[in-house]
């Protein structure tokens, strides 16, 4: 409904409407399992207890992302899960503060309450992707940079695109929901010795240079991120050139950005 009000895009309310699909399945499977548990799984909801005593239901697990998700899972998985939640949580408060739009507008606008949406940006809950896509563009940033913070949040593997220019987008993108929720450093405080210069990670950052993997770790520690968090980018990057020019990076071609990584001296 908030999508419809503000008149989003085909993509986006195709998008949601397959997020709706699947919550209602996880709703129903969520109201069997409630049932059951009212009755002790001793018998049928609402019906008679079975006479066969072999033939009661045992109580089936679901995991039910009807509402936002909490992190408090112990295990090493779930530790990354949570610190992935609070780097989202920060990028969304970062977009907060600069578009200036109040949490209660934010609210109105996603359908969520005002303190469901301070604990999303807080980091303490995890959202569903349509809900993470709303507040962000609510807070008028671009939804792509905070899709990999989503999905790690969510301990999910990133899926491969088909092209080169797709895979470098997903990269950049990633590299700036990290800088996002850094607070925006400055360049100069990213640089690294020869691994990576300033203008290296100006231009990485505004996908027009294709990175090493040397420069691509640095960058992402220097934001606050964990390197492995966009290997699986950066190597589908890399894969996806090779395939194509037999080289990396590829022969330098006028136009196009992400045509080449940053010089160990001079980018």
């Amino acid at each position: 409904m908030a999508a419809e009000r503000h008149q989003l895009s085909l993509d986006v309310l195709l998008e949601l409407s397959v997020g709706i699909e699947d919550q209602a399945r996880h709703y129903a499977a969520a109201a069997v399992l409630q049932a059951l548990g009212r009755n002790d799984g001793r018998g049928h909801a609402g019906g008679p207890e079975p006479a066969d005593p072999g033939s009661r239901r045992a109580p089936v697990q679901v995991e039910c992302p009807i509402t936002t998700t909490p992190l408090e899972r112990r295990g090493s998985a779930a530790s990354e899960r949570l610190r992935a939640a609070r780097v989202l949580g920060a990028a969304l408060a970062q977009l907060q503060a600069r578009s200036r739009v109040s949490l209660r507008d934010a609210a109105c606008r996603t359908g969520l309450t005002p303190s469901d949406t301070v604990r999303i940006l807080s980091g303490a809950h995890v959202p569903p992707w349509p809900v993470v896509h709303l507040l962000t563009r609510a807070f008028q940033g671009d939804p792509a940079e905070l899709r990999v913070l989503w999905e790690c949040s969510r301990g999910q593997v990133h899926s491969p695109r088909m092209s080169a220019e797709g895979a470098a987008g997903d990269l950049a993108a990633a590299l700036r929901g990290l800088h996002l929720a850094a607070g925006c450093p400055p360049l100069d405080q990213l640089a690294h010795g020869d691994v990576l210069s300033a203008a290296a990670a100006g231009l990485i950052l505004a996908g027009r240079l294709l990175p090493d993997w040397p420069a691509t770790a640095r960058l992402a520690s220097a934001l606050g991120g964990r390197p492995s968090d966009v290997y699986v980018l950066w190597q589908e990057v890399h894969s996806t050139v090779i395939a194509l020019y037999g080289s990396f990076p590829p022969p330098r071609e006028p136009g196009p950005p992400l045509t080449d990584v940053p010089n160990r001296k001079d980018p």
